[in-house]
């Protein structure tokens, strides 16, 4: 279906001044008007409408407010967000021409240029990044340099996340900031014993079996909200007895919940790298039982609030980072 929507796009003629009066906006999703992803340490800008040739295309992108416009060429893209916030308009411009990425975001209370070198010989060398971040008054704050993105958000984690962690989370850039939620749940999760949860996973088990797709689907997703509770249980059963559409299910729910082993679980509870990148999750529970776990481990953890975005606090977090990892340099750094 993609295919037959790169074509149909495709077959658009390019107008000299833009989109044609009867244009209409195309409605698509936002992996395919743009995305970030990280590869071997390099930020990546790309469409998975890569092919299509467009030029300043107005689109509706879906779950994406405010209005948008999309350019794909060879070799290029060009993908701009105008919308509305609070008090004031925020815009947003990510290109790619030639594996150069170019990011710029023009909000209330920063202005932020990111880009890479784009070889010979520039103000920063024939390879790297640099980002700057002004103020609302136009003042320089930071002018940051690195070998790649990842380097750059190694050595500025703090300000890479305040100030480009919104594009990477509007864009859903996955892996770069925050813990995996999903382990960060199973490490932070309550534990039950054993003996309390056994009766109602092999209850489950049995349901896998059922007649009706519904149950079977009923009973994987309550063993996947489980989590490593049932998990424990599963992996001790005697698989021989059991059914093919049981073994199915049972193969399903190990390869979704087991991220890390009982094991890892158990050292990550006492990682306090892993638990700042808790901290940075989307989800408040887990930032307040991060905080909570930090606490417990006599963390200086004043000033970071779990209800509120973690983003603009990412200075107190990365302050307590560093505080924590001089503390225990055997520490091994989360990311």
């Amino acid at each position: 279906m993609l295919l037959i929507m790169a074509g149909s796009l495709a077959a658009q003629v390019d107008e000299p001044d833009g989109q044609a009066p009867e244009d209409k906006p195309l409605r698509i999703k936002l992996p395919q008007a743009c995305f970030l992803a990280v590869v071997d340490g390099k930020l990546i800008a790309d469409s998975k409408l890569k092919g299509a040739r467009l030029v300043d295309q107005t689109v509706e992108v879906e779950g994406l407010p405010g209005s948008s416009m999309l350019t794909l060429k060879p070799e290029f893209l060009r993908f701009e967000n105008t919308r509305a916030v609070s008090d004031g308009i925020e815009t947003l411009r990510v290109e790619n021409r030639n594996d150069v990425v170019l990011i710029e975001r023009n909000g209330r209370e920063a202005t932020v240029y990111y880009r890479e070198s784009s070889g010979g010989f520039g103000a920063f060398g024939n390879d790297g990044v640099r980002m700057r971040i002004y103020g609302p008054d136009g003042m320089m704050l930071h002018s940051l340099t690195g070998n790649d993105f990842q380097s750059l958000r190694r050595e500025h984690r703090a300000e890479v996340y305040q100030y480009l962690g919104p594009i990477l989370r509007l864009l859903r850039t996955d892996g770069v900031i925050g813990a995996d939620s999903r382990k960060a749940r199973q490490v932070l999760m309550a534990r039950q014993q054993p003996r309390e949860v056994e009766p109602q996973v092999k209850k489950l088990v049995m349901q896998l079996d059922a007649d009706s797709f519904r149950d079977r689907e009923s009973a994987l997703l309550m063993l996947e909200d489980m989590g490593p509770d049932a998990l424990a249980i599963v992996e001790k059963l005697n698989r021989k007895v059991l059914s093919a559409q049981q073994q199915s299910g049972i193969e399903a729910f190990i390869s979704d919940v087991k991220l890390a082993s009982l094991e890892e679980l158990d050292r990550l509870r006492k990682d306090p790298d892993f638990l700042i990148e808790c901290l940075y999750c989307e989800e408040s529970a887990i930032r307040t039982a991060a905080l909570e776990r930090l606490k417990s481990m006599h963390a200086p953890v004043s000033g970071i609030d779990p209800r509120s975005d973690p983003l603009p606090q990412a200075a107190v977090i990365e302050e307590l980072r560093t505080k924590l990892v001089a503390a225990s340099p055997t520490t091994k750094p989360a990311g």
